[in-house]
């Protein structure tokens, strides 16, 4: 089963019983980016990549650790668009058939 890098950080946290606040407040972390990782907005900036997974409580030896870094390595911080959002993103001199413009929102959403 695919896991995100956001998926696999979270569980990690909520294994270790601690909240997504106290988590940050113990390790000088914005609770809002934070979130935003959890959430597979955002990227780990590859600087922070060891203290974050020194703060999960990740041990080197462990599969995990590997884990961790790929996830990390490889994780896109796309998601998936509304359709107000991928509708922004058509050029608004284009007049098409309403069946045709779900399509192409379908397409754009998933660019």
């Amino acid at each position: 089963m695919f896991q995100s890098f956001g998926q696999f950080i979270k569980k990690k946290r909520i294994k270790l019983g601690i909240t997504l606040r106290d988590f940050c407040i113990s390790n000088r972390i914005d609770p809002v980016e934070y979130s935003k990782l959890e959430r597979d907005r955002i990227k780990i900036p590859h600087a922070e990549r060891l203290s974050m997974a020194l703060a999960l409580r990740i041990d080197p030896n462990s599969r995990h650790w590997a884990r961790f870094f790929s996830l990390a390595a490889h994780t896109s911080n796309k998601r998936k668009l509304s359709d107000e959002e991928a509708l922004l993103k058509v050029p608004l001199l284009i007049k098409i058939d309403p069946r045709k413009l779900k399509r192409l929102l379908d397409v754009v959403k998933k660019a």
